[in-house]
């Protein structure tokens, strides 16, 4: 992420504003806790749930030892995990890499959430939504 958000910043003029969002990490219980195994009174349910348990950890390997993750990429099932992984950020950790641009104004909004809140905001940390919307501004004038 730091590498997109480099460019990103390089290329805005003084005063602009960036927006974008991130899946957030903090998400990765729920899709963990959708790929758990589970009996169902359907033989086919439950070999289904075999196959999509066993198909999310080859895939994910060593994801449970890198838990709580900051940032990483994870393959969450987009797809039926025909697509590439994709990338996961933890919204403070978005934040710090703003900041650590030298962006200002850095705010944030979760995807059911409908107002921004400051980017230092406690509740960020604890945020569960699945995307993070980011919104910032490179100082200067435009």
């Amino acid at each position: 992420i730091a590498r997109v958000l480099r460019e990103a910043h390089r290329v805005l003029r003084p005063g602009g504003l960036m927006v974008f969002s991130s899946h957030n990490a903090n998400y990765l219980p729920a899709i963990i806790d959708r790929f758990r195994f589970r009996i169902h009174p359907s033989l086919r349910e439950t070999l289904r749930s075999l196959k999509w348990s066993c198909v999310f950890w080859a895939k994910n390997g060593l994801l449970q030892y890198r838990l709580p993750l900051a940032s990483g990429r994870v393959h969450d099932g987009t797809h039926s995990f025909r697509s590439s992984a994709l990338h996961y950020v933890r919204p403070d950790v978005g934040v710090a890499e703003l900041r650590r641009l030298g962006m200002v104004d850095i705010a944030c909004a979760g995807n059911e959430s409908h107002d921004f809140v400051p980017g230092d905001e406690p509740s960020l940390l604890q945020d569960s939504n699945p995307w993070i919307y980011y919104m910032s501004r490179k100082p200067g004038r435009a």
